[in-house]
């Protein structure tokens, strides 16, 4: 799977005085750094080497989270006045 379709995030952590790139598909993961920019590409090469080790001892890696929309429009086409809202478990 390519890195770039994971779900990436980045935040301030006040304990390390630095940036934190996280995955939300490999919660183990993280990076910091001192910036915003270098923090995502850190945790964006992160993950693409821990596919790569993934592969080579053949373990399946996970699959994206958001990989279908989490709503259906309510206009268009097919689906004139129709909702619909997708939950994960435990909510």
């Amino acid at each position: 799977m390519d890195a770039n379709k994971y779900s990436y995030r980045v935040i301030w952590s006040e304990e390390d005085q630095e940036f934190v790139g996280l995955c939300a598909e490999f919660p183990g993961l993280s990076w910091l750094a001192k910036d915003q920019v270098a923090s995502l590409q850190g945790i964006v090469d992160l993950v693409k080497d821990s596919i790569a080790d993934m592969e080579q001892n053949g373990e399946k890696n996970p699959g994206t989270y958001f990989a279908a929309p989490l709503f259906r429009p309510i206009c268009g086409e097919n689906n004139a006045g129709y909702a619909q809202a997708s939950c994960f478990g435990g909510l």
